[in-house]
């Protein structure tokens, strides 16, 4: 559906400080949980690079495992991001599902927990935290708990239209 790649771009833009999708970024360290699908990310990051005539992006860093916010292992993720050269701008999270093994994404308790476990994060890094989440079946909206819309400042869905993808805006906290 696009989801990676949507999150790929604008954490490489970030990372590399090039515009996104004409929108000047703010660059700084990205910090990408590839929980999903880690093997094919290096050749979309490659591939990225080719498109943009980057040659080298220096403030990206793959976790390639999943960090399970649902559980007390967020603490040995956190100690090696401390062990980073400055504190992340952005983390990222692919995908909520991935993230969360052993939790149930229809429960508002389970999502609740991995809510609080990003904000943890939020507030020790100062970084934004974006979750990449799976539609339901209809395709319509995000799967499982509504305590995930509740809680995001921003949420933005990507739909097939024709031969291309469409971004949309689908919430914007304290914005116009």
């Amino acid at each position: 559906a696009g989801k990676t790649f949507y999150a790929l771009d604008q954490s490489l833009c970030i990372s590399s400080g090039l515009t996104w999708n004409g929108q000047e970024v703010e660059p700084g360290l990205v910090v990408y949980v590839a929980a999903e699908g880690a093997s094919g990310l290096h050749p979309r990051i490659d591939a990225w690079k080719r498109s943009r005539g980057v040659k080298l992006v220096k403030n990206f860093r793959v976790w390639p495992d999943a960090v399970n916010l649902f559980r007390a292992e967020v603490e040995e993720f956190a100690a090696a991001v401390d062990e980073l050269a400055q504190p992340p701008a952005l983390i990222v999270f692919d995908t909520v599902a991935r993230c969360m093994v052993g939790g149930d994404e229809n429960s508002a308790r389970d999502m609740g927990l991995v809510i609080d476990q990003a904000n943890t994060l939020r507030n020790r890094y100062g970084a934004a935290i974006a979750l990449v989440h799976h539609t339901g079946k209809a395709g319509e909206l995000e799967r499982g708990s509504s305590a995930l819309r509740g809680a995001a400042d921003a949420m933005v869905s990507l739909k097939p239209d024709g031969a291309s993808l469409k971004l949309r805006c689908e919430k914007q906290k304290d914005g116009p």
